[in-house]
């Protein structure tokens, strides 16, 4: 059996910048198996370019109200986000992040799922 297999990496790293790895359970469900892919149905919506890491766009994205101080950070005119949140606040973003992950994964395996079936229903169309 034949078994092709596309990995996607990122030109920035998964971590660092503004949100310094606070969210470890994120950057632990992206690394798995197709789970990187769930960025490229958040990514449909809004440009990836400019941010630090892969979770600093990712927690831009799902809490667009903290980009000014995501660039703050970026300009060296404001604290990262681990001295600007409380461990609860921290706790409850990560949170809604996994959930934002789980429902674009789920949502990328839908559309591919139909993208196959469409690609195997014209095959069986064009060879009757």
């Amino acid at each position: 059996m034949l078994e092709i297999r596309v990995c996607i990496r990122p030109s920035v790293p998964l971590s660092g910048g503004a949100s310094e790895s606070v969210f470890p359970k994120g950057e632990a469900w992206l690394q798995q198996d197709d789970h990187e892919n769930a960025l490229r149905v958040l990514a449909q919506s809004r440009p990836a370019q400019g941010y630090r890491s892969v979770i600093d766009f990712l927690f831009c994205t799902v809490f667009p109200w903290q980009q000014q101080a995501c660039q703050r950070f970026y300009d060296d005119k404001g604290p990262a986000l681990r001295d600007a949140s409380t461990d609860g606040q921290l706790a409850a973003y990560e949170r809604w992040l996994l959930a934002v992950l789980e429902g674009a994964h789920a949502e990328w395996c839908k559309d591919r799922r139909r993208s196959w079936t469409k690609a195997l229903r014209r095959r069986r169309e064009q060879s009757d």
